[in-house]
């Protein structure tokens, strides 16, 4: 019960957050949006380290580099995941940043620990591809989106490939040092990666950070990033007491949070056809998590 619980309240947050974000991404510059937001994590995510062992703060230092070239991939990724939001709508993009991610994952997984899928994980995987790719040629008409939806399905698959890079970089560092303090030290590298690449277009494109920003913009853009303090204990404790693989599949569930909560707060209405093709991801994504 403890399990399901923690997924799920994990799943409720990351899904709350990232479709609040949304409107800000938006409304305002991306690079931005990416600075305050993973710095503000800096604060928000501190209490994560009270969940790590004392003694591996002091082993920190060894594993900077892999941190940091973690943060690099993942400033990409989450830079491209927001630029997507100009095409596609919230449960779209969180739905095709789903699905590349699982098979972006088992890619590079047999590539770079040699882990090659089962006869039945190949099954569901290739599910996945042709659920995405036909949610991907689906046209989006709606007068706040570029029409060019294909485009941006494109853009948030290539987000979501530097986006796994990251996260299994992210992950070898949890495996050796601290699942707590990796994750911790992951998102506030990406706020640090994207504060520098705030500061080189300043300096050679004369574009000042934040120009356009007020106050009270920070302070929002740091509130609704807050939940994913909930997100990542509660799915760093839900893997404690359970199997990762059912864990992701109760992630999956975010698709849907994510479509209802951009229907309520954005009037982004999902086709016939795309929930069609939403529900077959979703399948082959609920198929590999359960897959035992």
């Amino acid at each position: 019960m403890t399990f399901f619980l923690l997924a799920i309240i994990a799943t409720i947050a990351y899904a709350v957050s990232g479709t609040l974000l949304a409107h800000h991404v938006r409304k305002h510059d991306k690079i931005a949006v990416a600075t305050v937001r993973n710095l503000s994590l800096i604060i928000t995510m501190a209490p994560l380290l009270l969940l790590a062992e004392p003694q591996n703060f002091s082993r920190i230092t060894s594993y900077l580099p892999q941190l940091f070239a973690a943060g690099f991939t993942g400033v990409i990724g989450l830079l491209l995941s927001f630029h997507a939001l100009r095409f596609l709508t919230v449960g779209v993009k969180t739905a095709l940043g789903r699905i590349g991610s699982v098979v972006f994952a088992f890619i590079i997984s047999w590539i770079w620990f040699g882990e090659l899928a089962t006869t039945t994980e190949f099954v569901w995987v290739a599910i996945l591809i042709v659920g995405g790719t036909a949610l991907s040629l689906q046209k989006i008409k709606l007068d706040h989106l570029d029409e060019r939806s294909t485009l941006g399905a494109l853009i948030a698959l290539l987000g979501s490939l530097f986006s796994c890079l990251s996260f299994v970089q992210m992950s070898a560092v949890a495996r050796q040092l601290d699942p707590y303090i990796a994750g911790y030290f992951w998102e506030s590298t990406i706020g640090l990666w994207a504060l520098a690449f705030s500061l080189v277009r300043w300096i050679f494109c004369a574009k000042l950070p934040f120009a356009n920003m007020k106050i009270q913009d920070f302070s929002k853009i740091a509130l609704v990033s807050a939940p994913t303090l909930i997100g990542t204990g509660g799915f760093s404790l839900a893997v404690t007491h359970g199997s990762i693989g059912i864990a992701n599949a109760i992630g999956s569930g975010g698709i849907f949070i994510s479509i209802l909560l951009g229907h309520y707060f954005y009037h982004e209405k999902i086709s016939q056809k795309q929930w069609l093709w939403i529900l077959i991801c979703v399948a082959g994504l609920l198929g590999l998590g359960l897959i035992k």
